[in-house]
C-alpha cells in the first residue's frame, strides 16, 4: 500500500517485487523450515540446529511435552541435529514432561542446548540436564546466539565423525 499526498493509492499490479520470498534468519543462519504452534514457533536452521523459541508463559506438562516433541520430530531430517530450546519465557515444566523430553529419541539428535534467564529457568535446565546428561550431550546457555553456535558445532562434529 502506498501513500501519496494523505491519499492511498494501489501498488502496480505488474510490480512483482512484492512477491518476492522473504528469507528469514535467525542468529545469521537461514530459517529452512518453520512450524508455528502454540508453544512458540519451531525453526530448522541452516547448520542442522532446530530452534525452538518458548511463548511467554508456556507450561510444560505431559500433554505439551509431547506436542513439542511432535514438533521437533516433524523438522529433523533423520541426518544430525542440534535441539536447542530457548526457555528464556517458560513459565514452568513438570517432571513428566522433563521426563518424557529427556528419554524420547528423535532421529539424528546429536546435542540438546536450553537458553535460560533466570536462577527458577537454570534449575529446571539443570534438572532436565541431569535426567539427560547419561545419554547425550546437553549444555545450557544464557544467549541464543552462543547456544545456535554451539549446536552447529556439535552437527559439524557428528557430521565429520
Amino acid at each position: 500500500m502506498l501513500v501519496r499526498d494523505g491519499l492511498v493509492a494501489m501498488p502496480d499490479p505488474r510490480d512483482r517485487s512484492q512477491y518476492r520470498p522473504r528469507v528469514m534468519e535467525r542468529n545469521g543462519r537461514t530459517v529452512l523450515q518453520s512450524i508455528e504452534t502454540p508453544l512458540g514457533p519451531f525453526e530448522r536452521l541452516e547448520g542442522g540446529v532446530i530452534f525452538w523459541t518458548v511463548s511467554l508463559g508456556t507450561v510444560l506438562d505431559e500433554d505439551t511435552a509431547q506436542r513439542a516433541y511432535d514438533a521437533v520430530v516433524a523438522l529433523a531430517p533423520g541426518d544430525p541435529v542440534a535441539i536447542i530450546g530457548d526457555a528464556r519465557a517458560l513459565g514452568f515444566a513438570d517432571f513428566r514432561a522433563r521426563k518424557l523430553l529427556s528419554e524420547s529419541e528423535i532421529q539424528g539428535r546429536v546435542a540438546t542446548g536450553v537458553v535460560v534467564s533466570n536462577r527458577v529457568i537454570r534449575f529446571l535446565a539443570d534438572q532436565y540436564a541431569k535426567q539427560v546428561g547419561r545419554t547425550r550431550t546437553i549444555r545450557v546457555f544464557d544467549d541464543p546466539g552462543q547456544a545456535i553456535e554451539w549446536g552447529a558445532a556439535e552437527v559439524r562434529r557428528a557430521e565429520e565423525g
